[in-house]
């Protein structure tokens, strides 16, 4: 993510931490996307800067039943953002019931559908494939955005697949950071050279790659052969590309 100045974990919501990150960063604007309404941090950035916008908004139903049992707190902590920019019609409707007033809800779809992907050349697949040490024989699959559950079962068929097609290799990119550490030890249950993104050097082989960086799936998704996307083998409705 190299536009980013600094990239961190959101605080604790407690108001003495998320006072010291808004001393010290001194925002003039803060963004927040999706649905992470976090009462201290919204009052916090309410207080110390000239603008709170919600964007890619959503509510979903189960946020809503939540929100509506306690009504009173929940239209609250939502006063404290100016603008919300929301997904869906049923967004704006759920923040309305809440009690957020109409003037100041926007529906401009999922902002994800508006995200420019990378357009690699052969050129820029043949070097990724050289950073990654993948050999030109070598096929592809690369499971994104997968979830707890999943990579057993993904790694179980990769080795099927392996023991009929020898030159296969998977990449896992897991959805969440903090799962690196256990998805590698999942994958040291099964007798494939396991190596990690940041890892990787010149002419270091691997069977099993994990995605452990920020920013880069969509590259490889580029350069699979075969994609898979997680939370489709766990009850979770599946993820966005």
């Amino acid at each position: 993510m190299t536009d980013a100045d600094n990239i961190f974990f959101v605080p604790l919501d407690f108001k003495y931490v998320v006072r010291k990150y808004f001393n010290t960063l001194r925002p003039r604007v803060f963004v927040l996307a999706e649905s992470e309404l976090w009462p201290n941090l919204l009052r916090e950035a309410n207080r110390q800067t000239k603008g709170v916008l919600l964007i890619n908004g959503r509510i979903s139903s189960r946020s809503f039943k939540r929100y509506s049992r306690f009504k009173f707190i929940a239209k609250k902590i939502l006063k404290n953002i100016d603008i919300f920019l929301v997904q869906t019609e049923k967004d704006k409707e759920n923040l309305e019931r809440i009690g957020v007033n109409s003037g100041v809800v926007e529906v401009v779809r999922n902002l994800k559908s508006e995200i420019n992907l990378p357009i690699l050349t052969e050129e820029d697949l043949l070097k990724l494939k050289s950073d990654l040490s993948i050999p030109a024989a070598n096929r592809v699959i690369v499971a994104g955005s997968t979830r707890k559950g999943e990579e057993k079962e993904l790694i179980e068929a990769y080795s099927r697949a392996k023991s009929v097609e020898e030159n296969l290799l998977l990449i896992l990119a897991p959805r969440h950071l903090e799962r690196f550490d256990e998805v590698e030890r999942i994958c040291q249950d099964f007798p494939f050279k396991v190596m990690r993104r940041t890892q990787v050097s010149p002419n270091k082989q691997w069977d099993i790659l994990i995605l452990d960086t920020i920013g880069e799936l969509a590259h490889f998704y580029a350069l699979s052969d075969v994609s898979f996307v997680g939370g489709s083998l766990v009850p979770w409705g599946g993820q966005n590309l």
